[in-house]
């Protein structure tokens, strides 16, 4: 991950989406899987070792997601690894930054995620919650439209994770079924 090397240096808009078109080519990128609610669970079941393990497989998908580094760090610290701590808090805090430098929430320059629940955190971060998505098509991009509650919009560019999900699915249907003789 050449690109995230660098875009952790330097956390700009741009060079999250150049690491997140790398982080796009991995046959493991799967921004629709739940990842995270396997965590939690670990995490609830006080299996933080697992945690760690689940944290580290998910980096795959979740590398840019500052959710998936917070859940990192909250495991870092109940396993006693302040260094690892410290670097997940700094992930986070360079995640959200370079996410939130990709645009500024309009239709014209929305701002790029990775996976679909970054939505809620920058949502979050305004201190703004949804009322409704939706999902819509601007020329060769994917847009999620979400209003809040006090009637906001803001627009959210899932091209990268909606074209994933288009070519799985591509993928599933074009394989031919299975018939007994």
């Amino acid at each position: 991950m050449k690109k995230f090397q660098e875009f952790i240096k330097n956390p700009t808009g741009g060079l999250y989406v150049e690491a997140l078109n790398e982080l796009a080519e991995s046959p493991e990128y799967n921004p629709y899987g739940n990842q995270n609610v396997e965590i939690i669970e670990l995490i609830e079941a006080d299996e933080f070792d697992e945690a760690m393990k689940a944290c580290e497989a998910a980096r795959a998908t979740l590398l840019l997601s500052p959710e998936a580094h917070m859940i990192a760090a909250f495991v870092a610290s109940k396993l006693g690894d302040k260094e690892l701590e410290e670097m997940e808090r700094f992930l986070i805090s360079a995640c959200l930054e370079g996410m939130m430098d990709t645009g500024d929430g309009t239709k014209q320059r929305p701002w790029v995620v990775s996976v679909v629940s970054d939505e809620y955190v920058i949502l979050k971060a305004l201190e703004k919650e949804m009322s409704s998505q939706n999902l819509i098509q601007v020329g060769d991009r994917f847009l999620d439209v979400v209003e809040t509650t006090d009637e906001e919009q803001f627009y959210f560019d899932v091209s990268v994770p909606y074209g994933n999900l288009q070519r799985r699915m591509s993928k599933r249907t074009s394989r031919k079924p299975d018939v007994d003789p």
